[in-house]
């Protein structure tokens, strides 16, 4: 212990030394470690499937599956088939969204997510209660006691982790439920399916009065999740399932004949699509660390060589080959945990990033920390590296001391420095040519027309509870009074109502049964579209644009005959009037929603304008056709309940200012009312390009480490080379050689490691471009421009760093350059 403690000492004295050297070494070693802690977090970020779901490779959801929707909810008589006929599953249950508002005396009303979900739905995840218990099959039936199960968060929210908690009776949705457990905090941002976790999971059996239990054809947005046996392989769970839909398909023609059931594990459906993304960032961070572990091993050539006396003085004292070992050990080990808590620092910083866009991509923030899990990775990085590269310096160390080191080993080292820079600059290329292709895909999603205004123009979103508003006029007159309420305020401009804000909140999707004197189509012919009702200023406030006809007016409120109107877009026209000579404007649409395919009972709605696309659900994706009309209309809408509203209000004042007095107003009408979802539409469309952000976030910061690390690579191979030429510098200067000429032939030298390392790059740019193929957007892999800027990067990045010694050299004293030895 004693000689341990005697080498540490001496490793740190030398290491102070020569403080400049230290420097470089721990911050080599530092950023290397950092990018790669960063890029753990950040994919574990990505990939983490919950602390919560026990045994997670045997979780699976099923989905429905048809030639227009991939991923589509389906009926509760399937799943009933589903839960019939299955051989494969220990648990299976049914789930659908299901957000409340919880209201409580003396505190403010607050808006949850929550789930509907069967009594087999804790146990297909594996989740065990935190307190009191989860929901059994006597909950979970029409005319049980109302119960409830609140997350954990939500418990020491409200209630302060109190146990008595547990019991009490709560509003939801102006409806009493008694709390009978609570579950792990974590699911409350857990993916599951479509859905998340949410703060509160209610028994579906409670609905079915409300619920289409009956009707195959009618989906109101419900998932399956699975729990496989322990016996049964996740390859033979999905046959059974696709065996179960070719039966349903077969046993009703009319509504399943062209969907089929899909099977797809937990891993793969939460994992799936951030994989690439993942793959890309690990490859940046690798980079990053190989060329911090090249120039950390030139740093080290330098500091062996420098030591040469050293060693051979140890030697001829008596040192044998295991004591210099050890003394080198130590030193190399110094070295790694200074680097490991430097790196560690670096990613806290590198881990600030990329925190919102971690957020929109569905995956909770919480998990982008340095935790127990990335300090131990990057200790161990940090050894493995440092070892790594500073075990050919301990055995040239020992040769030096020995005697035995070849003459030649500098003309050796140059070639191998050479070869070193190129493979740095073809390895920053990459990343650079990769950090530019997102810069392109940002620019074009920024670029897209979007067909409506977004600046200023704030969404609040409101959600009637079906409990106090199962009337239809209650809530017209509710949305009536909060308009009039909203437009008095002081900074709003214009005010208007919509289930859907383009980018920002809402979905509606329903079926076209009928357009203009068609024939009712079997149900999978049935066109699906959008379905979007509001006021009729809603078009003006968002600026959008009218093709043909006109707009929707206050006369267009339902409450006359015939008067019942409808406004469609672009994108509409084309999938249902492809004939360009065709204009809607007068014809009649029906709705699916008033009656089925057995029973056909067509409401229809006269189109009376067309507007232009408006991109609703994403930046990248082309505008999906759409229907709008009137809210004051009769609702169309599934259960005939009001859906989540948002108030659109025109301001030039703040969310956080005109939030708070726009909720003031409404709890006037409703004291029990929250208001959730507050943003600015701008924001909504910024957020739509939050996994684009976030990955030109991160190549974009690799890519800086390594044009930094790769010409300082390229300065120090540069000053060396100087270095080794000061007597024939000296010579050229007093021959009469100008400082230009001396720089210029200084630099040529260089233009081989250049070019080469460039040549490389462009190579590995290709790899990296086709990596990044599924998420870019209107920018091939390896489009010239974004190449060609990376390139003119490092170039420039590879011309300065040699520079500044060959300017060096250029202006020194040729009498002091002519007499160094």
């Amino acid at each position: 212990m004693t000689d341990l403690m005697h080498d540490l000492r001496f490793a740190l004295r030398l290491w102070l030394r020569r403080p400049g050297m230290a420097v470089a070494a721990l911050l080599l070693l530092g950023l290397g470690i950092g990018a790669n802690a960063a890029l753990f977090s950040l994919a574990r970020g990505l990939l983490f499937l919950g602390p919560a779901l026990q045994e997670p490779q045997r979780i699976a959801f099923i989905w429905r599956e048809t030639d227009r929707l991939p991923d589509s909810p389906f009926s509760i008589p399937t799943y009933r088939d589903l839960e019939e006929r299955q051989r494969s599953f220990e648990s299976l249950a049914l789930f659908v969204q299901s957000d409340v508002n919880l209201t409580q005396r003396g505190q403010a009303p607050e808006r949850l997510t929550g789930l509907q979900v069967s009594a087999g739905f804790a146990g297909a995840l594996g989740v065990q209660a935190v307190e009191g218990r989860l929901l059994t099959p006597r909950d979970d039936r029409l005319g049980a006691d109302p119960a409830a199960v609140i997350s954990e968060s939500l418990w020491m929210r409200r209630w302060g982790g109190d146990p008595s908690a547990v019991g009490q009776v709560i509003s939801l949705n102006g409806r009493q439920y008694t709390v009978v457990g609570v579950y792990p905090s974590s699911l409350v941002d857990q993916p599951l399916g479509p859905y998340r976790g949410g703060d509160v999971w209610l028994p579906i059996g409670l609905f079915f009065d409300r619920l289409p239990v009956q009707e195959r054809e009618v989906r109101p947005g419900t998932f399956a999740v699975a729990r496989l046996l322990p016996s049964v392989d996740m390859q033979s769970a999905r046959a059974d399932v696709e065996r179960i839909g070719r039966e349903i398909a077969q046993e009703n023609p009319l509504t399943n004949s062209k969907s089929q059931l899909r099977l797809e594990a937990l891993e793969e459906d939460l994992t799936g699509p951030s994989r690439p993304l993942v793959a890309v960032l690990a490859l940046a961070s690798g980079f990053v660390l190989l060329i911090a572990c090249f120039n950390l091993f030139g740093l080290l050539s330098a500091r062996t060589a420098l030591r040469r006396h050293e060693f051979a003085m140890r030697a001829v004292l008596g040192a044998g080959p295991g004591r210099l070992l050890r003394q080198l050990t130590v030193e190399n080990l110094l070295l790694a945990a200074g680097g490991s808590l430097l790196g560690l620092l670096l990613a806290q910083v590198l881990l600030a990033l990329p925190r919102s866009s971690l957020q929109l991509l569905g995956r909770p923030e919480a998990l982008l920390r340095v935790d127990a899990p990335v300090i131990a990775a990057s200790l161990v990085l940090g050894l493995v590296c440092g070892f790594l590269v500073s075990l050919p310096h301990a055995g040239r160390a020992f040769l030096q001391a020995e005697g035995h080191l070849l003459t030649s080993h500098r003309s050796v080292s140059r070639g191998l420095a050479g070869w070193v820079i190129s493979a740095q600059m073809a390895a920053a290329l990459a990343l650079t040519a990769g950090a530019f292709l997102m810069l392109a895909t940002l620019w074009r999603l920024g670029g897209q027309e979007l067909g409506f205004e977004p600046q200023r123009v704030l969404s609040l979103q409101v959600t009637l509870p079906a409990e106090r508003y199962a009337d239809p006029q209650t809530g017209t007159r509710f949305f009536d009074e909060a308009l009039q309420r909203v437009r008095s305020l002081p900074g709003v401009d214009e005010a208007a109502v919509s289930s859907l804000v383009p980018l920002a909140a809402g979905t509606g999707y329903l079926s076209i049964a009928a357009a203009g004197d068609r024939p009712l189509p079997p149900v999978p012919e049935m066109g699906t579209t959008l379905y979007q009702t509001g006021s009729p200023d809603f078009f003006r406030l968002l600026g959008m644009r009218l093709r043909s006809g006109r707009l929707l007016e206050e006369r267009d409120d339902g409450r006359r005959q015939g008067e019942r109107a409808a406004v469609i877009n672009a994108a509409m026209v084309r999938q249902f009037w492809p004939d360009a000579q065709d204009d809607p404007v007068g014809e009649t649409i029906a709705f699916e929603f008033a009656g089925t395919p057995r029973d056909p009972q067509p409401q229809y709605r006269r189109i009376v304008g067309v507007v232009e696309d408006a991109r609703q659900s994403a930046l990248d994706q082309e505008p999906q056709p759409t229907i709008y009309t009137a809210y004051r209309q009769p609702p169309l809408w599934f259960q005939g309940e009001w859906p989540s509203m948002a108030l659109l209000l025109k301001t030039s004042l703040q969310a956080e200012l005109l939030a708070p007095a726009v909720h003031r107003q409404l709890l006037e009408i409703d004291p029990e009312l929250p208001i959730h979802d507050v943003q600015l539409v701008s924001e909504a469309v910024r957020d739509g390009m939050g996994q684009p952000r976030l990955l030109f976030q991160a190549l974009g910061a690799f890519a800086l480490l390594a044009v930094i690390l790769s010409s300082l690579g390229l300065f120090a191979t540069a000053r060396t080379a100087v270095a080794a030429r000061t007597r024939e510098i000296g010579t050229r200067v007093a021959l009469g050689a100008t400082p230009r000429h001396i720089v210029s032939q200084l630099q040529r030298r260089s233009l081989p490691l250049i070019a080469l390392g460039l040549l490389l790059g462009l190579a590995g740019a290709a790899g990296v471009g086709q990596m990044l193929s599924s998420l870019l957007f209107g920018t091939a892999p390896l489009e010239p421009l974004p190449l060609l800027a990376a390139a003119l990067v490092l170039a420039l990045s590879a011309w300065a760093a040699t520079l500044l010694p060959a300017y060096r050299a250029a202006r020194s004293d040729p009498a002091r350059a002519l007499r160094v030895e």
